[in-house]
């Protein structure tokens, strides 16, 4: 029994001993040995394993934020989107509203003024009706009893005929000024200053060849004092007044509208003496071009007072009216009469207004763009005395007024005409002054390129 036990016991000695000495790779020992110094390939393992294990939960975690980072900036990018989108469409409404928010900024102040026209009216036809109706009671029983010729009883009518004074000279103020301003809105929104580094070749004229020669031939296509002109003749030759008071307005505004085209002049006159490189006798000369014209728009003054001397009586009858609106039992057929254009503003005023307007605002950076300008001159004034020859043609043919207020008109026609005649020799003396520097941009020196090394 003892010796079987002890039989088993070296079996299993025996058995372990073969197991520990054949253990290669996995089991950490060399060929019976253990080695202490050497690390067995399973502990490497172990160890590069738990190394991987390491890396790899922190790689995970800065997946984890640089994928909150990308929602972040995601999130952020589709909110900038979004303004964006939303800025561009206030933008585009801004710009489409943009003409009803002129038209409601010249409406508020001319509804203001209509609105203070009428109650200024009401409350003098107020104040005066009562007075004037106990005045003409008074006068009516005085008749009963001491009868005399004559017929009406204008104190009746006082308030009334006060209240429509007032009405129509404070309502035709208002219309002068709303016109103006939607006349100063249209043109300031077609023809703006050019920016600076650009010149008026490139905004209102076909680009030059060369070196930008200058001759009257088509000179006046490329004006803008020119163009301006002849969008005031042709604007005037459309516009037929309805009643003598409308024509009656047109020969008042006679003198301001010359003045308002003589401001053009003034400021051509003002920029070649203080900002364009020129000889001081152009200066004199368009000076010279100038008081022509204002000596006619001096004339000019002359003709609504004539006119008011001649025909009295027939103005009496709209800004005096017999018995109010009993003094239309005069009228002539079934043509209606002047109702509140009594005072309305000169169609040819409000046209030369846009003259100097545009002409005042517009600098050319060039000198054969303001050479142009120099041969536009006598055209442009051309049409003016050409707008004031329809009226006068208008008077002598249609107008039932006296023939010496058509002889003046006709007379001022030749006032401004014979200032056009002095303009022509603007451009001369500019290019008899100034032939050198005409010359290098006519004629450049081995091409424009070349020529441009001059450049100051």
């Amino acid at each position: 029994m003892a010796g079987a036990r002890a039989a088993l016991g070296r079996a299993a000695r025996r058995q372990q001993t073969a197991g520990g000495g054949s253990a290669g790779p996995g089991g950490g020992t060399n060929g019976g040995k253990v080695s202490l110094t050497k690390t067995p390939k399973g502990g490497q393992a172990g160890a590069q394993g738990g190394g991987q294990a390491t890396v790899g939960g922190g790689t995970a975690r800065q997946r984890r934020g640089r994928a909150v980072l990308a929602r972040l900036l995601r999130a952020r990018a589709r909110t900038r989107l979004r303004r964006r989108r939303i800025n561009r469409r206030v933008a585009a409404w801004w710009r489409r509203t943009g003409p009803w928010r002129a038209r409601a900024r010249r409406a508020v102040p001319h509804g203001a003024r209509v609105g203070m026209a009428g109650a200024a009216a009401g409350l003098t036809g107020a104040v005066l009706t009562p007075p004037g109706v106990a005045i003409g009671m008074l006068v009516t029983l005085k008749r009963l009893f001491f009868p005399r010729r004559g017929a009406g009883n204008p104190a009746y009518a006082w308030g009334f005929v006060t209240a429509r004074r007032i009405w129509l000279r404070l309502y035709g103020r208002a219309q002068t000024t709303n016109a103006r301003n939607a006349r100063i809105a249209a043109v300031t929104g077609k023809v703006a200053t050019p920016a600076r580094g650009t010149t008026a070749a490139t905004t209102t004229a076909p680009a030059t060849t060369g070196g930008g020669a200058i001759t009257p031939g088509g000179i006046s296509a490329m004006s803008v004092l020119v163009r301006t002109c002849e969008d005031l003749r042709d604007s005037y030759s459309r516009y037929m007044p309805p009643t003598m008071i409308a024509v009656a307005a047109e020969y008042a505004g006679l003198p301001e509208g010359v003045r308002q085209c003589a401001q053009a002049v003034k400021a051509l006159a003002i920029n070649t003496d203080v900002k364009y490189p020129v000889l001081k006798p152009l200066v004199q000369a368009l000076v010279g071009v100038y008081t022509k014209v204002m000596q006619a728009a001096d004339y000019a003054e002359q003709i609504n007072p004539h006119f008011r001397t001649v025909h009295a009586d027939d103005l009496a009858r709209h800004e005096s009216p017999r018995n109010g609106p009993g003094e239309r039992m005069w009228n002539i057929g079934v043509v209606p009469g002047s109702g509140g254009t009594a005072f309305q503003p000169s169609h040819f005023v409000m046209q030369s207004q846009s003259v100097a307007i545009v002409y005042t605002t517009y600098i050319p950076e060039d000198m054969v763009i303001v050479g142009r300008e120099y041969a536009g001159l006598p055209v442009a004034l051309e049409a003016v005395s050409a707008t004031v020859e329809v009226l006068h043609t208008r008077t002598r043919d249609s107008y039932p007024v006296d023939d010496s207020v058509t002889d003046m008109i006709g007379t001022l026609a030749r006032m401004i005409a014979s200032a056009s005649s002095e303009a022509m020799d603007v451009f001369k003396l500019f290019r008899t002054l100034h032939a050198k520097d005409l010359n290098r941009r006519e004629n450049p020196r081995k091409g424009p390129a070349a020529e441009a090394m001059w450049n100051v």
